[in-house]
């Protein structure tokens, strides 16, 4: 039989034998993921490591989703498209790990991080503060793009042994991992573990606070829903620290974060903003985690308090966020009031 004549190196090729990239392969040939088969390329410590990721980051999200609200209005932070991203990143974690049919995989994950990326520079250019990926651990996403993006690159260059030009033996032959779980196998722990957690992601009702200003549910996080208060007396008074100060007078209360860009946007229009509302006592309501309140000045017309929101519980509301009152009762904002606070 004629010998076959080795295989040609690209320039880059010597990239793989770098002391990180060998050291890597060495630690998990010698860890317990060794019964998944053997590590024979960089691909195999990529779709390894890029397993463990997309686990970790179903399992925080479930954990998050499971126990508080969603922590946003738009359609990509929408609870039944995080719960079908979270059933996928478990399937295709666990069929990463196993290494099954590789070259098709590769082309998924190529495929799915190239998504995940232009998901998280559209977040970044957005102005988001958390790209949302790991649950309640925030991360900026301009991180989190160019992790994506690099693993894109790296997904090109370390490929399965069946897509690299000039590699001997059959296509994907040399690639085949021994001890593999089979698709139907991956499939059956999938469901296992997917579909209670699928249930409980989708029967998790919002912990809210009643007309009475009674906590009802036993979430660890209390959704703040304005609208229904309208009319009624402010039930959050019992719980802001200046709250016997809120229940005279008509005042213009708005909920910030500290961290919130656009929050200290609107903080910095309130002269403006009370002109055009007519409305001369404003209110900047801080929700924890607190840092140091953001001094305003005020004028003879305009009186600007600072009060916060207790921290004996978690709160949610999209800030930032007008309410107004008057004798502590919740008032409904004429038409021209809500247009100058969408103009500014």
């Amino acid at each position: 039989m004629r010998n076959l004549p080795p295989p040609a190196k690209s320039p880059l090729a010597s990239l793989v034998q770098l002391p990180f990239v060998s050291a890597w392969k060495k630690a998990i040939v010698r860890s317990p993921l060794k019964c998944i088969g053997p590590v024979r390329s960089g691909y195999d410590v990529l779709s390894i490591v890029l397993s463990l990721v997309l686990l970790a980051a179903a399992a925080l999200k479930t954990n998050e989703l499971a126990t508080g609200p969603v922590l946003g209005s738009g359609f990509l932070d929408s609870r039944w498209l995080l719960i079908v991203i979270v059933e996928f990143e478990l399937l295709f974690g666990l069929w990463l790990l196993a290494g099954i049919y590789p070259e098709q995989t590769w082309a998924i994950a190529l495929l799915c991080f190239g998504l995940f990326s232009c998901v998280s520079l559209f977040k970044a250019l957005s102005g988001n503060a958390s790209c949302g990926c790991f649950g309640s651990i925030s991360i900026n996403p301009w991180f989190t793009a160019s992790f994506d993006l690099s693993v894109v690159l790296a997904l090109l260059y370390w490929r399965p042994w069946g897509l690299v030009p000039f590699a001997h033996g059959p296509k994907g032959a040399l690639h085949k991992r021994y001890l593999s779980p089979s698709p139907t196998a991956i499939l059956t722990l999938w469901l296992t573990v997917g579909l209670p957690a699928a249930y409980a992601l989708g029967t998790y009702t919002d912990t809210t606070l009643s007309e009475a200003g009674e906590i009802v549910g036993n979430g660890k996080t209390v959704v703040l829903k304005p609208e229904f208060w309208v009319g009624k007396r402010f039930p959050l008074l019992d719980y802001i620290d200046i709250g016997d100060q809120l229940a005279h007078g008509e005042w213009l209360v708005l909920f910030y974060h500290h961290d919130c860009p656009k929050c200290r946007e609107v903080i910095g229009n309130l002269q403006q903003i009370s002109r055009k509302m007519n409305i001369s006592q404003i209110c900047l309501l801080e929700l924890p985690p607190y840092s140091s309140s953001i001094d305003v000045l005020g004028s003879e017309e305009l009186t600007i308090i600072n009060g916060r929101l207790s921290d004996a519980q978690r709160w949610f509301v999209q800030t930032p966020v007008f309410v107004s009152t008057n004798e502590g009762q919740l008032e409904m904002m004429s038409h021209e009031q809500q247009m100058a606070l969408d103009d500014d």
